[in-house]
């Protein structure tokens, strides 16, 4: 676009002055105006390749932060998977813990089980010694021929 096209005037009659200075003002502005256009085209390019190459470098960064973000969740992706791995693993190890805890604690009732059994015989055993004793005992000033033989008497071996 070429705004510096000169036209001549057309001639005019000599009287007309005003008129004609008016016209090579008008050109004289015409000129200045495609001046001025080519230097805001001039202007507007420059402006235009900046904006491009401005355009261009947040494309670029954009796809920087883009792939780092993806290197970041696929590292979160990865963490996660560890994560969910360890607390598995610290799940079953719980698990297999607690399942030895109550074995060992069902174990451990079943032996005081076993030893409360053990002492009740054998509080039995002495509470049927000690009553036979008493029944000894209060039998005795009725009649001596009920007496056991001391060898067989619970307190035989008490002097």
């Amino acid at each position: 676009m070429n705004a510096s096209v000169s036209v001549a005037p057309p001639p005019i009659a000599s009287g007309n002055s005003k008129v004609r200075d008016a016209l090579a003002e008008l050109i004289a502005g015409r000129e200045e105006l495609g001046q001025f256009m080519e230097g805001m085209l001039e202007e507007l390019e420059d402006l235009q390749s900046q904006l491009e190459e401005r355009c261009r470098a947040m494309a670029d960064e954009r796809r920087r932060l883009e792939e780092q973000l993806r290197q970041q969740a696929a590292e979160l992706s990865q963490q996660r998977a560890e994560l969910d791995a360890q607390k598995q693993r610290v799940r079953e190890q719980v698990r297999r813990e607690v399942a030895e805890a109550t074995a060992q604690f069902a174990e451990t009732m079943v032996h005081q089980r076993r030893q409360m059994e053990e002492e009740r015989a054998q509080w039995r055993e002495e509470l049927t010694r000690m009553r036979q004793l008493l029944e000894f005992l209060v039998a005795s000033p009725k009649s001596k021929s009920h007496r056991p033989p001391a060898e067989n008497t619970p307190l035989s071996h008490v002097p």
